[in-house]
């Protein structure tokens, strides 16, 4: 049997390679955030920080764990 990526990876290789698909899944996490589904919202913002900008470098303080 074949081994496949976790999703969450290939969400990951797919904001990385596709701008537009980046672009998408922002708006869909902010718009789910808006609409009052924060749970959701979260889970796909979390995504794409860890595909893009990554929660180390978005801390601006050095003294906090990144995930706190």
């Amino acid at each position: 049997m074949a081994r496949t990526k976790s999703f969450k990876k290939l969400v990951q290789q797919h904001v990385k390679d596709d701008k537009e698909f980046a672009e998408a899944l922002l708006r869909e996490g902010v718009d789910a955030m808006l609409s009052g589904d924060l749970e959701t919202g979260k889970t796909i913002l979390r995504d794409y920080i860890k595909a893009t900008v990554g929660f180390e470098k978005l801390e601006p303080r050095p003294a906090r764990h990144p995930k706190a």
